[in-house]
């Protein structure tokens, strides 16, 4: 046998030395993906509920685009963004405006939550409110509550108040009050079982809120969407747009002394407008 052939056949013997190897590893088995129609409401919040058990503590930052009103006057910012996530009920937003870390700081914990805007120029103004004296989300330009679901923990509540229809490959399920009238709307792809989108509604059936989400960027471990648009629109007509793009996610431990330094409601010194929150209505504070 000469050299070209002995070459040829160590070449053999190796390549299929590697693919005995490849052939008995470990295989990591990927999950079954269904895009049937899910049979019931049943099915659709057993499935939701499963990607909020899922959802994962961690930080983030990016961008957010912002138009809302002051004094009835629109305004447009475009500032960076960090984000603190803790599940099931602790999340902080804060945004750089106007050189001002928290210019824009919003947040909550098991208790209470706030959103407070100190640069003049969005308002300088404080609203606070305690989970337990709310039913409906009043008129705030983004609300935790919103903010919190869009992360995925949706508040299913009762299934009997959820009905179920089809929408071209979209689930859409609707949660309606005790009247009868819906105040919920969940848009979720089947293919993977996220929220797309998630519409709220007032008593006379407008919609007040909307979040739409995708999920265009890939975070290792960690299922969030990656770019947050949340529009609301008050009972004068004037709609708030946020728009939220992350740019990375990482898992993060929350310590008890982190904890308390980012989901601890501050209070609200400095400010020219401080409301509490009952009800949806806005109660304005004594200074």
């Amino acid at each position: 046998m000469n050299s070209s052939q002995k070459n040829t056949r160590f070449h053999y013997i190796a390549v299929v030395v590697m693919l005995f190897f490849v052939g008995c590893a470990e295989q990591v088995p990927k999950p079954a993906v269904s895009c049937s129609r899910k049979q019931s409401v049943t099915e659709c919040l057993y499935y939701l509920q499963g990607y909020a058990d899922s959802v994962k503590s961690f930080k983030a930052h990016g961008q957010c685009f912002a138009k809302f009103y002051v004094d009835g006057k629109l305004r447009k910012e475009n500032f960076p963004v960090k984000l603190w996530f803790n599940p099931p009920f602790q999340v902080r937003l804060q945004g750089d405006v106007a050189f001002n870390p928290r210019g824009v700081d919003l947040g909550s914990n098991e208790q209470t939550f706030w959103l407070a805007m100190k640069p003049k120029e969005v308002g300088n103004g404080y609203v606070w409110g305690q989970w337990s004296q709310q039913k409906t989300f009043g008129e705030m330009p983004v609300h935790p509550e919103i903010l919190l679901e869009a992360l995925g923990l949706i508040d299913v509540g009762a299934e009997s108040d959820w009905s179920l229809t089809q929408q071209g490959d979209l689930d859409v399920l609707a949660e309606r009050n005790e009247a009868g009238s819906i105040v919920k709307k969940i848009y979720v792809p089947r293919c993977d079982y996220r929220a797309s989108r998630i519409e709220y509604f007032n008593t006379s059936g407008r919609t007040i809120v909307s979040a739409e989400l995708e999920y265009k960027q890939a975070f290792r471990d960690i299922s969030v969407p990656s770019v947050i648009k949340i529009l609301t629109c008050s009972e004068k007509g004037e709609e708030s747009l946020f728009r939220i793009t992350l740019a990375s996610a990482n898992l993060y431990d929350f310590t008890e002394q982190r904890r308390k330094t980012f989901f601890t409601r501050y209070e609200p010194k400095g400010f020219e407008h401080v409301y509490r929150m009952i009800n949806g209505r806005l109660i304005k504070q004594p200074q």
